[in-house]
C-alpha cells in the first residue's frame, strides 16, 4: 500500500521526473504532490515517464491557500488511475495549468480540476482523455478565465466534457477530436462575467 511518490512542501515546490523510460508505480496515488500550505511560492509537475495509480489517483496536485500557481505538466507521459488519472486541485491565489497526453481514470474522471485561483486551463491535445464517469471535469470558481483544449475525449456514464466557470470567460476548443459521453458529449454551464465559446 502507499503512494509511488508522495511529495509534502510548506511552500513552493518542483517536481520533475528525468527520464523517460521511468514510471512511477503508486498502489495508491501514483504520484501526489502538496505545496504553498504554510508559505507562498509555485507548485509544479513535470512527469516524462509513465504515471500509474492502481487504487487511487495516477497524478495527484494540491496547492494551498498559499501556492501563487498550480501547474501539471504530463505531456510526455501516459497517466492512469483508479479513481482520477489526474486531479488537481488549486486554493492558491495563481492559476491552476495542466497540460497532459493520454490520460485515464477508471472509476470517475480522466482530469479533474477544482480551481479558487485565477484563471484555470486544460490542453489535453497532445492526447486522449478517457473517465468511468467524465473524461474531464473542470470548475472554476477563480477570478479568471476557464479554458479547454482537448482532442478525443469519453465520459462512460456521464459527460466528455463537464465544466462549470463563475470567473471570466468559459472557452472550450474540441476541433482536434471527437467528444462522446453517455449523457452529455459536452456540459458547459457559464456564470461568469464573460462569453462562452465552444468549437
Amino acid at each position: 500500500a502507499g503512494d509511488g511518490m508522495n511529495v509534502y512542501a510548506y511552500g513552493g515546490v518542483a517536481v520533475t521526473q528525468a527520464g523517460e523510460n521511468g514510471s512511477i508505480i503508486g498502489a495508491d496515488n501514483g504520484l501526489a504532490v502538496t505545496g504553498g500550505t504554510y508559505y507562498a511560492g509555485d507548485v509544479s509537475i513535470e512527469v516524462s515517464g509513465d504515471v500509474v495509480g492502481q487504487g487511487a489517483t495516477g497524478v495527484y496536485a494540491y496547492g494551498g491557500g498559499l501556492a501563487t500557481a498550480l501547474d501539471v505538466d504530463t505531456a510526455g507521459a501516459s497517466v492512469s488511475g483508479e479513481t482520477y488519472g489526474v486531479a488537481a486541485y488549486n486554493n492558491g491565489t495563481g492559476a491552476l495549468n495542466i497540460e497532459t497526453a493520454d490520460v485515464s481514470g477508471a472509476q470517475n474522471s480522466g482530469i479533474y480540476a477544482s480551481n479558487y485561483g485565477t484563471d484555470l486551463a486544460i490542453d489535453s491535445s497532445a492526447g486522449e482523455v478517457s473517465g468511468g464517469t467524465y473524461g474531464v471535469y473542470a470548475s472554476n470558481n477563480g477570478s479568471g478565465a476557464l479554458s479547454i483544449t482537448t482532442a478525443n475525449v469519453d465520459g462512460a456514464q456521464n459527460a466528455g466534457i463537464y465544466a462549470t466557470n463563475a470567473g471570466t470567460d468559459l472557452d472550450i476548443d474540441t476541433s482536434a477530436g471527437a467528444v462522446s459521453g453517455e449523457t452529455y458529449g459536452i456540459y458547459a454551464f457559464n456564470n461568469g462575467t464573460g462569453s462562452m465559446e465552444v468549437t
